[in-house]
Protein backbone atom coordinates (compact mmCIF):
# COMPACT_ATOMS: atom_id res chain seq x y z
CA UNK A 1 0.00 0.00 0.00
CA UNK A 2 2.59 2.58 0.22
CA UNK A 3 3.79 2.52 -3.32
CA UNK A 4 -0.21 2.57 -4.61
CA UNK A 5 -1.84 4.07 -0.75
CA UNK A 6 -5.45 4.88 -3.63
CA UNK A 7 -5.34 1.28 -4.48
CA UNK A 8 -8.79 -0.18 -3.96
CA UNK A 9 -8.99 -3.69 -2.87
CA UNK A 10 -12.16 -5.78 -3.50
CA UNK A 11 -13.66 -7.40 -0.77
CA UNK A 12 -14.20 -11.25 -0.81
CA UNK A 13 -17.76 -10.87 1.11
CA UNK A 14 -19.17 -8.08 -0.55
CA UNK A 15 -23.05 -8.80 0.47
CA UNK A 16 -24.30 -8.60 -2.98
CA UNK A 17 -25.76 -11.77 -3.41
CA UNK A 18 -25.63 -14.33 -0.40
CA UNK A 19 -22.96 -17.67 -0.52
CA UNK A 20 -25.53 -19.89 -1.58
CA UNK A 21 -26.02 -18.16 -5.02
CA UNK A 22 -22.53 -19.60 -5.53
CA UNK A 23 -23.17 -22.76 -6.35
CA UNK A 24 -21.76 -24.90 -9.20
CA UNK A 25 -23.54 -24.04 -12.57
CA UNK A 26 -24.76 -27.00 -13.07
CA UNK A 27 -27.38 -26.52 -10.22
CA UNK A 28 -30.28 -25.16 -10.69
CA UNK A 29 -30.22 -22.93 -8.01
CA UNK A 30 -26.65 -20.92 -8.85
CA UNK A 31 -27.06 -17.46 -9.99
CA UNK A 32 -25.49 -18.95 -13.69
CA UNK A 33 -27.86 -21.94 -14.42
CA UNK A 34 -30.49 -19.74 -16.68
CA UNK A 35 -27.72 -18.43 -18.61
CA UNK A 36 -25.49 -21.45 -18.84
CA UNK A 37 -28.91 -23.60 -19.49
CA UNK A 38 -31.29 -21.34 -22.23
CA UNK A 39 -30.56 -20.56 -25.48
CA UNK A 40 -31.04 -16.96 -25.67
CA UNK A 41 -28.58 -14.71 -23.53
CA UNK A 42 -30.28 -12.75 -20.58
CA UNK A 43 -28.87 -9.24 -20.73
CA UNK A 44 -28.78 -7.15 -24.29
CA UNK A 45 -26.45 -8.02 -26.81
CA UNK A 46 -26.38 -4.92 -29.65
CA UNK A 47 -23.81 -6.66 -31.61
CA UNK A 48 -24.62 -9.96 -33.14
CA UNK A 49 -22.83 -12.12 -35.77
CA UNK A 50 -24.47 -15.65 -36.71
CA UNK A 51 -21.66 -16.92 -37.85
CA UNK A 52 -20.93 -19.27 -34.68
CA UNK A 53 -24.04 -20.20 -32.43
CA UNK A 54 -24.50 -17.16 -29.49
CA UNK A 55 -23.04 -18.91 -26.94
CA UNK A 56 -20.43 -20.52 -28.42
CA UNK A 57 -17.55 -20.73 -25.98
CA UNK A 58 -14.65 -19.21 -27.81
CA UNK A 59 -11.14 -18.93 -27.00
CA UNK A 60 -10.00 -15.40 -27.94
CA UNK A 61 -6.86 -13.71 -28.50
CA UNK A 62 -6.03 -10.03 -29.55
CA UNK A 63 -2.51 -9.02 -30.93
CA UNK A 64 -1.62 -5.86 -32.62
CA UNK A 65 -4.84 -4.82 -33.68
CA UNK A 66 -5.91 -8.12 -34.98
CA UNK A 67 -8.05 -10.64 -33.23
CA UNK A 68 -9.36 -14.64 -33.21
CA UNK A 69 -11.88 -16.56 -31.96
CA UNK A 70 -11.29 -20.17 -31.50
CA UNK A 71 -14.10 -21.86 -30.80
CA UNK A 72 -13.40 -24.63 -27.98
CA UNK A 73 -15.59 -27.51 -29.48
CA UNK A 74 -12.94 -27.44 -32.16
CA UNK A 75 -10.07 -27.17 -29.40
CA UNK A 76 -11.10 -30.27 -28.63
CA UNK A 77 -10.48 -32.30 -31.56
CA UNK A 78 -7.10 -30.40 -32.03
CA UNK A 79 -4.83 -29.45 -29.07
CA UNK A 80 -2.47 -28.23 -29.78
CA UNK A 81 -2.34 -24.66 -32.13
CA UNK A 82 0.87 -23.39 -33.27
CA UNK A 83 -0.66 -19.79 -35.20
CA UNK A 84 0.54 -15.98 -36.06
CA UNK A 85 -2.10 -13.26 -35.05
CA UNK A 86 -0.88 -9.50 -35.99
CA UNK A 87 2.67 -10.93 -36.81
CA UNK A 88 3.39 -12.68 -33.50
CA UNK A 89 3.67 -16.50 -33.45
CA UNK A 90 1.46 -18.21 -31.08
CA UNK A 91 0.31 -21.58 -29.68
CA UNK A 92 -2.60 -22.53 -28.21
CA UNK A 93 -2.94 -25.51 -26.01
CA UNK A 94 -6.07 -27.00 -25.23
CA UNK A 95 -6.85 -29.91 -22.89
CA UNK A 96 -8.65 -30.88 -19.83
CA UNK A 97 -9.24 -27.69 -17.74
CA UNK A 98 -13.07 -27.76 -18.85
CA UNK A 99 -14.24 -24.84 -21.16
CA UNK A 100 -10.49 -23.43 -21.73
CA UNK A 101 -7.40 -23.36 -23.15
CA UNK A 102 -4.34 -21.10 -23.15
CA UNK A 103 -2.43 -19.03 -25.23
CA UNK A 104 1.11 -18.83 -24.91
CA UNK A 105 4.07 -17.07 -27.21
CA UNK A 106 6.04 -19.50 -29.09
CA UNK A 107 9.04 -17.22 -30.93
CA UNK A 108 10.61 -19.48 -33.18
CA UNK A 109 9.56 -23.19 -31.56
CA UNK A 110 6.62 -25.20 -33.15
CA UNK A 111 4.58 -28.11 -31.28
CA UNK A 112 3.41 -30.94 -32.40
CA UNK A 113 1.93 -33.08 -28.93
CA UNK A 114 -0.20 -32.28 -26.00
CA UNK A 115 0.06 -35.05 -23.22
CA UNK A 116 -0.39 -35.37 -19.43
CA UNK A 117 2.68 -35.61 -17.09
CA UNK A 118 3.30 -38.98 -15.97
CA UNK A 119 4.88 -37.79 -12.59
CA UNK A 120 2.51 -35.09 -11.39
CA UNK A 121 -0.25 -35.01 -14.05
CA UNK A 122 0.61 -32.08 -15.89
CA UNK A 123 0.46 -31.19 -19.08
CA UNK A 124 3.32 -30.99 -21.47
CA UNK A 125 3.63 -29.74 -24.87
CA UNK A 126 6.55 -31.29 -27.06
CA UNK A 127 8.06 -28.93 -30.09
CA UNK A 128 9.70 -30.38 -32.83
CA UNK A 129 12.94 -30.75 -31.45
CA UNK A 130 11.35 -33.21 -28.86
CA UNK A 131 12.01 -30.64 -26.00
CA UNK A 132 9.30 -31.21 -23.35
CA UNK A 133 7.34 -28.04 -22.32
CA UNK A 134 5.49 -27.84 -19.12
CA UNK A 135 2.09 -25.98 -19.40
CA UNK A 136 1.78 -23.24 -16.30
CA UNK A 137 -0.53 -20.87 -15.83
CA UNK A 138 1.98 -17.96 -16.62
CA UNK A 139 4.29 -19.48 -19.10
CA UNK A 140 5.61 -22.20 -21.16
CA UNK A 141 8.52 -23.92 -19.41
CA UNK A 142 10.96 -25.92 -20.88
CA UNK A 143 11.55 -28.80 -18.59
CA UNK A 144 15.82 -29.09 -19.42
CA UNK A 145 16.43 -25.34 -18.68
CA UNK A 146 13.53 -24.02 -16.53
CA UNK A 147 14.64 -20.49 -17.39
CA UNK A 148 13.75 -20.85 -20.77
CA UNK A 149 9.93 -19.66 -20.52
CA UNK A 150 7.37 -18.76 -23.63
CA UNK A 151 4.98 -16.18 -21.99
CA UNK A 152 1.29 -16.41 -21.95
CA UNK A 153 -1.05 -14.48 -23.98
CA UNK A 154 -4.28 -12.52 -22.52
CA UNK A 155 -6.39 -15.42 -23.70
CA UNK A 156 -9.89 -15.22 -22.14
CA UNK A 157 -12.44 -17.78 -23.02
CA UNK A 158 -16.13 -16.32 -23.26
CA UNK A 159 -19.18 -16.59 -25.36
CA UNK A 160 -19.34 -15.97 -28.57
CA UNK A 161 -21.28 -12.66 -28.36
CA UNK A 162 -19.36 -11.40 -25.61
CA UNK A 163 -16.17 -11.45 -27.49
CA UNK A 164 -18.32 -10.32 -30.81
CA UNK A 165 -19.07 -7.00 -29.13
CA UNK A 166 -15.77 -5.74 -28.24
CA UNK A 167 -13.75 -7.30 -31.13
CA UNK A 168 -16.48 -7.32 -34.45
CA UNK A 169 -13.95 -7.74 -37.18
CA UNK A 170 -12.60 -11.16 -35.33
CA UNK A 171 -10.98 -13.31 -37.41
CA UNK A 172 -12.64 -16.80 -36.37
CA UNK A 173 -9.82 -20.45 -36.03
CA UNK A 174 -11.22 -23.17 -38.74
CA UNK A 175 -8.14 -25.00 -39.66
CA UNK A 176 -8.46 -28.16 -38.96
CA UNK A 177 -8.18 -29.92 -41.91
CA UNK A 178 -5.81 -32.19 -40.70
CA UNK A 179 -7.14 -32.93 -37.45
CA UNK A 180 -8.39 -36.50 -36.52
Amino acid sequence: MEIHPDTTVLDIKPGVYPITSYSPEDDRQSIYFRSRNTPEIIFPGPERADVLETKSQVLGLALNGKSIAYPLDLLSRRLVVNDTLGGQDLVVAAADWGVAARGYQRKTHEFSLLMTGSEDGSHILTDLNDRWWRVGEDALVLLEDPRQRLPRLPSPASDWFGWYVFHPDTQIYAGLDDAP
